[in-house]
């Protein structure tokens, strides 16, 4: 095959555009459980972010469970 043809340049694009559309879309279907679990701890430090307490990510869902119950927050100007 001629590499300087057109049907050449559009046949190695077209692949390449498949191989690489393949490997995002496996990436993001194996990665959608760590993203939700992210954007949940998110929301709790939000909610703790809004009530004054400021902390990780990591640390929001042991204090979140901590401190809030229910929707209601179980202290006093922590």
């Amino acid at each position: 095959m001629n590499r300087d043809s057109n049907v050449y340049t559009f046949t190695f694009a077209t692949l390449m555009v498949f191989v690489v559309a393949s490997v995002l879309a496996y990436t993001s279907f194996s990665l959608k459980d760590l993203q939700n679990e992210n954007v949940r701890k998110e929301k709790m430090q939000n909610i703790l972010s809004s009530v004054g307490i400021n902390v990780s990510r990591d640390e929001s869902e042991e204090l979140y469970k901590n401190l809030i119950s229910e929707g209601i927050i179980s202290f006093f100007f922590y």
